[in-house]
């Protein structure tokens, strides 16, 4: 005999079930965590969100009740769709799966529900399709929970706010974060010319009273920074300066002398060194992050450039990004 438990629903007339059930299916708005019950005059249907739920069946004329009854629980699913749906981050309260065209968006779809209905403190669940456009900002695809893109963040004790469709945010460079701030030494002048959100930034200034410029040209992104600032002003000892602007005029509107430049834009991160060793004092580093195979790619490819003439010091992947390809972290020192 199955495990029997309460659950909340909403319950319709007999006639009404079959269309009520595919609209809240629809809608993620249906739990496929218990079997759905009836007697003679209503079926009862376990939904993740009543409110919600109610509100959408009312927008297509189907006048349903809350409810909290007992149902029959089904045979539990998430360690299967778990090992076939592995990759999947939280950003706060927001799940975000990594899309691959071998498993259909309706498999992602019910691994979402069973997220929401199994964690509660996981509020919505997203699909990325990918990564475009000069923002590098993500398509998503709801699948279940609130559509809510805007969450909070925690990285080795600061905040951070943002909006997940609409800036680029990657968690897992955490660690390389850190790295990097710790190497900063007091008074120096850095540039960080893809800032995003203020990440980078602001583990240094937290750590360190540096003077940092910190760049990005998604509006959405410098407004986040601004904001983020804020929200850490009592942890930093060091002065975070925000900008909006193409990192590709930044040596018309800054000066040259910066004794530490930060350039985390992988895909397209070439085309901006020349402008970076423009801004670079001698012996200054730089962090250059590359997408590519191997670390031996990257070096062949910086000697090809010829940009200016740098040492490298040293390289490591820090994070995958596909079956073979990486993100790799090059600390370069600029020799001019």
């Amino acid at each position: 005999m199955m495990p029997r438990g309460e659950a909340y629903c909403v319950a319709v007339p007999k006639r009404w079930a079959n269309e009520s059930i595919k609209i809240l299916s629809a809608s993620s708005l249906l739990s496929t965590h218990y079997k759905i019950a009836s007697n003679e005059d209503k079926v009862y249907i376990p939904v993740i969100n009543v409110d919600e739920a109610l509100k959408t069946l009312l927008s297509k004329g189907i006048d349903a009740e809350p409810c909290f009854v007992e149902f029959e629980r089904k045979e539990q699913r998430m360690k299967r769709l778990t090992t076939v749906i592995k990759s999947y981050s939280i950003l706060g309260d927001i799940a975000i799966f990594s899309y691959t065209h071998k498993i259909p968006v309706e498999e992602y779809k019910r691994a979402a529900i069973e997220l929401v209905t199994n964690n509660k403190k996981i509020r919505s669940v997203y699909l990325k399709k990918e990564t475009s456009g000069e923002y590098r900002t993500p398509i998503l695809i709801h699948l279940a929970g609130e559509k809510k893109t805007v969450t909070r963040v925690k990285e080795y004790g600061l905040v951070f706010e943002l909006d997940v469709e609409k800036v680029y945010y990657n968690q897992r460079l955490s660690g390389e974060r850190r790295r990097v701030a710790e190497q900063v030494k007091p008074d120096e002048k850095i540039l960080d010319m893809f800032a995003g959100i203020g990440v980078f930034p602001l583990h240094i200034a937290s750590l360190t009273p540096a003077l940092i410029v910190a760049n990005d040209i998604n509006p959405y992104a410098a407004n986040y920074m601004i904001k983020n600032i804020e929200l850490n002003k009592k942890q930093l000892l060091g002065t975070i300066i925000p900008m909006k602007a193409d990192a590709m005029i930044l040596d018309k509107i800054l000066r040259e002398g910066f004794d530490r430049i930060i350039m985390n834009n992988p895909t397209m991160v070439t085309q901006f060194l020349p402008i970076a060793c423009k801004l670079a004092r001698r012996n200054a580093i730089i962090h250059y992050y590359r997408l590519a195979k191997t670390c031996e790619d990257v070096e062949t490819e910086l000697r090809q450039l010829g940009a200016c003439s740098i040492q490298i010091i040293g390289c490591r992947k820090v994070i995958d990004h596909g079956p073979s390809t990486h993100v790799f972290s090059l600390d370069l020192e600029i020799e001019k």
